[in-house]
């Protein structure tokens, strides 16, 4: 399920100055052409920091809409600029794509431009629905604040996204505003009417465009793509996955570095989009050090498992919501929350199920044996029991879980309490199904 905004129907304005910016600084061109998503935010947010006090950015916009919560990154950049912006409606700036003109210093418009309809829906099996109440409310007064940030009516923008407010002699009742060229400029919504940018440019009295930005640079398009549900629940997977048969067969690293490798991957591309920070990376670090150290140092009763798995799950479904810029009700009634977590803990499962699969085919393997050696993984509770009060040694250091070779096979084992170095005589004292425990014997 997606969220997105909806077009309507209509008209509304407000009133509007051109940026009293000289000549001085550069004239940066920036198209925000087809879908409003994570990637095309991350592009324009960066080309709107870099713009300093003296320069004009220019969005040449057409677009149908697409994402809120990219929609308001792009709104706060804009609000925050040091820059002055301008928006070149050319032809029509709809749903999000209304959302991000007001929030620019000068509304311009071509011949024949529309802007406006901005009903938030739910797109659920490719058919729009409605969304509730609280959602057009936080939606509608998120368009009426920035309208009134830079000087515009705030009730021309609320009636793009609300149908209950009329403007008479614009819109309808029970229809959202969608403003015409003419109607735009009747308004005050609209600074004035330019032909082409270079025209717009020229009326603002600037030099034509400096700087021509065509798209976003090759880590927003990659980040685009990895941030993309379906990419980015595999690399989920895949990456749990890894780390899960490092905890279950330690010793070559090969998994775990893979399965690091996944995650870090997965990171990045949300990193980009600004939907993970610094905090989300703490927080799932928290859950996998509470996981590692459950396993391999302290185990019990799965408590701290149990809490660092709730964290990892926590911290991994808030890397895939923008709660920074859309509140945390508002999420959950657009779905976004709920979708975050099923993919969350359905990565998980899906990682856990693969692990079972492997665990049973993986010894057997050519590359299972290279990987894991000649391990217990696999072996029976009768030929582990044949194994109690024989010697051996530690293969590995145990900690208290680790690797010791008995009988010349590699046998997962966890010492009776203390730390056991690598090398040092031990001697199994305990089988309980495939739990093997040993004691040292220096």
């Amino acid at each position: 399920m997606a969220a997105a905004f909806a077009a309507g129907a209509a008209g509304g304005a407000a009133a509007d100055q051109a940026p009293t910016t000289g000549p001085a600084g550069r004239t940066i061109v920036v198209p925000l052409t087809g879908e409003v998503d994570l990637g095309v935010a991350a592009f324009l947010r960066r080309i709107i920091a870099d713009a300093g006090p003296g320069d004009l950015v220019i969005l040449d916009i057409d677009t149908f809409g697409g994402r809120i919560d990219a929609a308001v990154q792009i709104r706060d950049a804009l609000l925050g600029s040091r820059a002055k912006t301008a928006a070149y409606v050319d032809p029509r700036a709809i749903s999000a794509g209304a959302l991000i003109a007001l929030a620019t210093d000068t509304i311009v418009v071509t011949h024949g431009a529309t802007i406006g309809a901005a009903t938030p829906v739910q797109i659920e099996g490719g058919k729009m629905q409605p969304v509730e109440a609280k959602v057009v409310s936080y939606f509608r007064k998120e368009m009426k604040a920035t309208a009134e940030a830079k000087g515009r009516r705030g009730d021309l923008a609320e009636a793009m996204v609300d149908a209950s407010v009329e403007i008479p002699g614009l819109d309808g009742k029970d229809t959202t505003l969608t403003m015409t060229t003419a109607e735009a400029l009747k308004y005050g919504l609209a600074a004035f009417e330019a032909t082409s940018v270079d025209d717009l440019c020229r009326r603002l009295h600037r030099a034509l465009p400096s700087v021509v930005h065509t798209g976003p640079n090759w880590a927003e398009r990659v980040a685009r793509f990895l941030s993309t549900p379906a990419v980015s629940s595999i690399l989920l997977t895949l990456g749990m996955l890894g780390i899960m048969l490092e905890l279950w067969a330690p010793g070559h690293l090969v998994a775990g570095l893979l399965g690091l490798v996944c995650l870090l991957v997965f990171a990045f591309g949300h990193y980009v989009v600004n939907l993970v920070g610094w905090e989300t990376v703490i927080v799932f670090a928290a859950g996998a050090a509470l996981v590692a150290i459950e396993i391999m140092f302290l185990p019990g009763h799965g408590v701290m498992v149990v809490l660092g798995v709730a964290l990892a799950v926590i911290a991994l479904t808030e890397s895939m919501v923008d709660l920074k810029h859309v509140p945390l009700n508002v999420s959950w009634s657009l779905g976004w929350l709920p979708q975050a977590l099923t993919r969350g803990f359905g990565s998980l499962l899906a990682a856990g199920g693969a692990l079972v699969v492997l665990s049973r085919f993986l010894p057997r393997s050519r590359l299972g044996r290279a990987l894991i050696l000649e391990d217990s993984v696999g072996a029976t509770a009768a030929e582990l029991g044949r194994l109690l009060h024989r010697a051996g040694v530690a293969d590995t250091d145990l900690r208290p879980t680790g690797k010791a070779l008995v009988d010349g096979r590699r046998v997962d084992v966890v010492s009776d309490g203390d730390f056991i170095d690598k090398g040092t005589a031990v001697e199994i004292v305990e089988v309980s199904g495939a739990r093997v425990v040993v004691r040292s014997k220096a």
